[in-house]
C-alpha cells in the first residue's frame, strides 16, 4: 500500500513540475512574440514613411502620433507598461 502511495505521489510531483514548466514557457513565448510583433510593426511604419512623399509621411506620422497619444492616455501606467516615444526614435 505504501508503494502505491509513493508511486502516486511521484507521478503527481512530476506532473506538477512538467505542467508548471510548460505554462512558464508558454507565457514567456507569448511575451516574446508580442515584443517582436511590436518592434516589427514599428519598423514597418518607419519604412512606410520613408517610401512616401514628404506630405504623405507627415500626415501619416501625425495620425500615428494621435493614435499613440490616445493609447497612452487610455493605458494604465503600471509596472510593465511603458510608453513609446516616437519622436525620440524617429530622430535617431
Amino acid at each position: 500500500m505504501e508503494i502505491l502511495f509513493t508511486i502516486l505521489f511521484i507521478m503527481i510531483l512530476f506532473y506538477h513540475i512538467l505542467y508548471r514548466n510548460l505554462i512558464k514557457k508558454r507565457i514567456n513565448g507569448e511575451l516574446k512574440i508580442k515584443a517582436w510583433s511590436d518592434a516589427y510593426n514599428h519598423a514597418l511604419r518607419m519604412n512606410r514613411e520613408r517610401l512616401l512623399t514628404n506630405d504623405q509621411a507627415k500626415e501619416l506620422s501625425e495620425l500615428d502620433r494621435e493614435t499613440e497619444n490616445k493609447y497612452n492616455k487610455e493605458a494604465p501606467n503600471e509596472e510593465g507598461i511603458f510608453k513609446l516615444d516616437l519622436k525620440k526614435i524617429s530622430k535617431k
